[in-house]
């Protein structure tokens, strides 16, 4: 964190909330002791709140870490996917390069896994992930 003051426990779950639910009074409610407030002074606390600078600094800080760590895309994935089978093969091992393709092939959409939920009675329901 970029700011000396140290948070207190509330104000780090508020940052965290506010990052997360990306709705600050939202965050107020569930960090304070809100239940008895008004919507507008709800709203106008937690407008206090994330222009103190320590705050906002905080919260900058969780959005960065929250990007990096969703900056992940499918070809991110078809790419590791496609490492892990370079190095099966090379090691000639079927099962993890067979794994790796059929992740490949879940992701790019050419595999759908489908199981069958059955209940007492005569309901069936074929269920698809895709």
């Amino acid at each position: 964190m970029n700011n000396d003051k140290k948070l207190t426990d509330k104000q780090e779950k508020f940052c965290q909330l506010c990052v997360e639910l990306n709705n600050a009074s939202e965050a107020y409610r569930k960090s304070y002791t809100a239940d008895k407030m008004k919507s507008n002074t709800i709203a106008r606390r937690a407008s206090e709140l994330v222009k103190e600078p320590h705050i906002d600094s905080r919260i900058k800080e969780l959005r960065g870490e929250h990007r990096e760590r969703h900056d992940w895309t499918i070809d991110d994935a078809i790419k590791e996917l496609e490492e892990a089978r370079q190095v099966a093969k090379a090691e000639a091992t079927a099962a993890p390069m067979v794994s790796a393709t059929m992740g490949k092939a879940k992701i790019l959409g050419f595999l759908i896994d489908k199981s069958e939920v059955k209940s007492e009675g005569s309901i069936s329901i074929d269920i698809s992930f895709k």
